[in-house]
């Protein structure tokens, strides 16, 4: 599938796939079991992302597209853009997002993080939000199935990519809000202050009490000044904190 926006006709689940409840509103998202799945740190950060009233956003590195709908679902969002690069992927977020009725306020584009600006446009967006591949070539144990080893490595998409890519879309006071790895948080700093996001508020995710620090949740403002507001908290607590409760 070349680069552009995806479509669909046909929403109805293709063999291997199911269903499953994202308990918001009634939202449902097609996976394939034995291939990639959304883990619960997306949810988390579209928990934690904020928009307001007529605000556009993108999601990079979108996978099922579950923050898009989600942020569709929480936020009065107006537009979001979901960008990935496995069409298989792409197309299944499609179905899923036409399936949730969200066609007129999530689009599916399917293509390279660092292709997606000329089509976008720079400057447009008032927040992005992404969920990176956490590891490096190398790093961890990469999984045999190709699409789960794309999500989880950083194979085909960099860290640097991503911020790179977020800072050429915000538009100046725009936000950038991100879930990663708490081993690599240095290098998401660099990262971000390298292509113009300045790091403005940090949320230290414990799996539990006792545990130490695994996950780290970042809010960065394009052109911001320096100046950081730190938390720590459990996931527990976090996932208590930042649901709506319906």
């Amino acid at each position: 599938m070349p680069n552009g926006f995806v479509q669909v006709e046909d929403t109805r689940l293709l063999p291997g796939e199911i269903e499953d409840d994202l308990q918001c509103k009634g939202l449902r998202v097609l996976q394939a079991r034995e291939n990639y799945c959304f883990s619960s740190d997306s949810v988390l950060l579209a928990n934690f992302a904020t928009f307001s009233a007529g605000e556009v956003g993108c999601e990079l590195c979108a996978g099922s597209a579950v923050i898009s709908m989600l942020l569709a679902a929480k936020t009065p969002l107006r537009d979001i853009v979901a960008v990935e690069l496995q069409a298989t992927l792409a197309e299944r977020a499609c179905r899923s997002v036409a399936r949730n009725g969200l066609g007129d306020r999530v689009r599916i584009w399917c293509g390279d993080v660092k292709d997606c600006v000329g089509a976008l446009g720079a400057g447009t967006m008032d927040a992005v939000v992404a969920n990176p591949p956490y590891f490096k070539v190398g790093e961890g144990e990469m999984s045999a199935v190709p699409d789960i080893a794309m999500c989880r490595h950083e194979t085909h998409v960099t860290l640097e990519d991503v911020c790179r890519t977020a800072g050429k879309l915000l538009r100046f006071g725009g936000r950038f809000y991100v879930v990663y790895n708490a081993t690599r948080l240095a290098e998401l700093f660099d990262d971000m202050r390298r292509y113009g996001i300045e790091p403005k508020r940090l949320v230290n995710v414990q799996p539990a009490e006792g545990k130490k620090v695994d996950t780290v949740l970042v809010e960065g403002k394009r052109g911001g000044k320096s100046g950081m507001i730190v938390e720590n908290a459990l996931r527990a607590a976090l996932e208590a904190r930042f649901t709506p409760k319906e």
